[in-house]
């Protein structure tokens, strides 16, 4: 995740944007540790098609 956020600022990112399962607890801590805060809560569609 480190290596990610420095890739990002590296190219010019100024934020960086993740979704994450609401019950996806361990996830959730380790993005609350690294400095993400909550952005938005939503309902979420997984759409899959078989091709």
């Amino acid at each position: 995740m480190q290596e990610a956020l420095s890739r990002a600022a590296h190219h010019g990112a100024a934020k960086v944007l993740l979704s994450v399962d609401a019950r996806n607890a361990p996830a959730r801590r380790l993005y609350a540790q690294m400095g993400f805060r909550i952005y938005a809560r939503r309902s979420l569609y997984a759409w899959i098609a078989d091709v």
